[in-house]
């Protein structure tokens, strides 16, 4: 016995041990289905990149999810919004680890694994690290189905590899078993010309929109020149350059980012941007490579082809520059845009830039200089007084933004809700009377997108952590999730195959919900973005049955409904 588990001991630290990535190994298509893409590796998405490619699935759900390559099963998560079920299979002699998300179910020993660590919890979300010996998997394994679940908005499969030591996810197309058929070229669609700070920070109000158009295959703009102000120009600032681009695959209309961008100033590299690799930790700072503003006012998505001095994201080529243009008055520069796909299809769009005469820009604004009534992301921040309390840390935000704080009746407005914020900060608020009651039912309120955020009572102030600009108060949430079956409570055993309730809570959301038949727990599941909580019934025999469900918001107010069901 003790040889046996030594064994065991030496075999699962030794597979445990991860070699370089490697790209060229034969591994196994993740799905038995010809792979059609819906969306490709660094996508511009809300506050992230999109980290790996997803899978069309015809529309539908159940298709066989295969591992590409021997391995185990290292993690299990099943959540009702995000990634939905998830498995991450670890190949530790490739060095890399594979993610299939948005399951529908999983299968076989990792399905059994999954439920009883359910059935333990007695509680349908769950996110477990698996023993590398626990759930061996071997190339070609069916480890699960396709499906829509978590925040998925309709049947496919994400997938993703990562490089296992970093667990930064690589893009799929590096690895030779997955070539996709694909001979169209990027599609270039609008041009956008800033007057830029010497730290890369956008001017105000100093912006220059040109379309461009695209004449059987060459693109181009009007006249193939633009004339910008002279104080667009500054001494220690410059110009940048953004530009708006999708891809599309052979087989798909499915508008997807672009692979490569190189941007070329009088035949000099200035800017390349690449989709190789991505950081979760930086992968936020979507936010400052993309215009923002103009995502979120139109959903333009423009790829700014400069970065600021904070801009750490992996995707740029370090030894060629930030991106600002030093350009002078009444002088004119060549650019070139070389737009590529992974397969090498590229667009190409050359143009001349005409400084024109006049003054240069001073450097005067609070985004040249320290300015007292604006904030900047090199710097940590704390206000405090009898009436609120803030602190963030370094980097919090991306460009420099206008300091407000105003407190009024209990209401505190701090900066601007359309500034975008990259990392979580306190804001604390001190408990009035009238609630004081209810300490353990408070949330701070944000006005804007109507969201609470739950944090700790202190020395009767209340703390919590956001992640956004806009006009804080706190409240209290005393009302329990609502819940209303969708079932009827008669049946016969041929048609009950679920028990089904539409479940809500419009404040602090939901925390838990569970199921008890006849006082035996069930399995439940919840489906955010249907507003639905579900249970599978294998069998029930004929009679009546207890039916309890509970639900939970994340203050502690609980609904429970005591049920009965006729099976005839």
């Amino acid at each position: 016995m003790i040889f046996l588990l030594r064994s065991i001991w030496i075999f699962s630290t030794a597979f445990a041990v991860n070699k370089p990535v490697n790209y060229k190994a034969e591994y196994n298509s993740p799905v038995d289905i010809p792979i059609i893409l819906a969306g490709n590796f660094g996508e511009l998405r809300p506050n992230h990149f999109h980290t790996g490619i997803d899978i069309k699935t015809n529309g539908k759900e159940g298709y066989n999810l295969c591992s590409i390559a021997d391995g185990y099963v290292s993690r299990i998560k099943t959540s009702s919004n995000g990634y939905g079920k998830v498995l991450y299979v670890n190949h530790p002699e490739f060095g890399i680890t594979s993610v299939y998300a948005h399951c529908q179910n999983f299968r076989g020993k990792i399905a059994d694994y999954t439920v009883q660590a359910q059935f333990e919890a007695q509680f349908y979300e769950i996110d477990i690290e698996i023993p590398a010996n626990a759930l061996l998997v071997k190339r070609g394994e069916i480890i699960g189905l396709s499906g829509n679940s978590g925040s998925s908005t309709a049947p496919h499969l994400h997938f993703e590899i990562r490089e296992t030591t970093t667990e930064n996810p690589l893009n799929p197309l590096l690895f030779n078993f997955l070539q996709i058929n694909d001979s169209r070229a990027p599609h270039l669609e609008q041009l956008v010309v800033y007057a830029l700070s010497a730290n890369g920070y956008r001017i105000p109000e100093k912006r220059i929109t040109v379309p461009i158009k695209n004449d059987k295959g060459r693109y181009h703009i009007a006249n193939d020149t633009i004339d910008i102000p002279a104080h667009f120009c500054s001494e220690h600032g410059g110009i940048g350059l953004g530009l708006s681009a999708h891809d599309k695959y052979n087989a798909s209309e499915n508008v997807c980012g672009i692979y490569k961008g190189i941007l070329m100033l009088n035949q000099d590299t200035v800017h390349t941007q690449i989709m190789n690799r991505m950081d979760f930790e930086a992968s936020r700072q979507i936010n400052t490579h993309k215009d923002y503003e103009a995502y979120k006012k139109s959903r333009v998505k423009i790829d700014k082809y400069f970065r600021t001095t904070h801009n750490t994201l992996p995707i740029y080529e370090e030894n060629i520059g930030n991106g600002i243009l030093g350009l002078q008055p009444d002088h004119h520069y060549a650019l070139t845009f070389s737009i590529a796909d992974f397969v090498g299809n590229s667009s190409i769009l050359a143009f001349i830039i005409r400084a024109l005469p006049g003054v240069i820009r001073e450097e005067t604004t609070p985004y040249d200089q320290y300015h007292i009534d604006y904030l900047y992301p090199d710097s940590a921040y704390v206000f405090t007084s009898k009436k609120y309390a803030i602190k963030l840390g370094k980097n919090s935000f991306y460009e420099p933004v206008k300091r407000i704080v105003q407190e009024a009746n209990g209401k505190l407005t701090f900066g601007n809700s359309a500034d975008p914020v990259h990392s979580p900060f306190i804001i604390g608020l001190p408990i009035p009377e009238l609630i004081k009651t209810h300490k353990n039912k408070i949330i701070l309120y944000l006005k804007e997108g109507n969201k609470a955020f739950i944090g700790i009572e202190e020395n009767n102030w209340y703390y919590a952590e956001v992640r956004n600009f806009g006009g804080f108060s706190l409240d209290i949430d005393t009302i329990a999730p609502e819940l209303k079956a969708k079932f009827k409570k008669t049946t016969n055993p041929q048609s009950l195959k679920k028990l089904s309730w539409s479940i809500m809570d419009n404040m602090s959301g939901i925390k838990y919900y569970a199921l008890f038949i006849n006082g035996v727990y069930q399995l439940l599941e919840y489906e955010h973005k249907r507003n639905e909580v579900f249970a599978s019934i294998v069998e029930l025999e004929p009679g009546k049955h207890q039916i309890k469900i509970v639900a939970r918001d994340k203050v502690g107010n609980e609904r429970i409904i005591e049920d009965e069901i006729w099976v005839q």
